[in-house]
């Protein structure tokens, strides 16, 4: 089975390999290859293997908010609630900091994205217009 590489789009996202159009990259070595291996398992529900391969990245790269949102996904998935909304306000708060600065319109469709699925696993429902309800209440 031969192997493609898609390009970089840019210097922040990692390149794709598809085999069979499944996302793979067997031996990971550098954060952007286990952010890649981690979406490729969360994709096929093997959510113990990308969160292993999200935390190896977030230990390498604290601030990297698209590894910090898959952890929150795979997090929501696992039904650790409490884990996950505060994951999704890690992202958020990663955001607000300014990762993704570059590209406003991403940062600010996560940001939405996150604080969205933080308030509905705080409250069972999808209230966008209300969401300062998923921030953790100022000390």
């Amino acid at each position: 089975m031969a192997k493609t590489v898609v390009k970089k789009l840019d210097e922040k996202e990692p390149a794709r390999t598809f085999e069979n159009q499944d996302l793979q990259v067997v031996d990971a070595q550098t954060p952007d290859e286990f952010l890649l291996r981690g979406w490729g398992h969360r994709v096929k529900h093997r959510l113990t293997e990308a969160e292993a391969d999200f935390q190896r990245v977030l230990q390498a790269e604290p601030k990297n908010v698209t590894a910090q949102f898959g952890i929150a996904q795979v997090y929501m998935e696992q039904g650790s609630k409490d884990e996950a909304i505060k994951a999704f306000n890690q992202a958020a708060k990663l955001l607000d900091d300014g990762a993704l600065s570059a590209d406003p319109v991403r940062s600010s469709m996560l940001r939405r994205a996150a604080l969205g699925h933080a308030v509905h696993l705080k409250t069972g429902a999808w209230d966008l217009e209300n969401i300062g309800n998923a921030l953790p209440k100022a000390e």
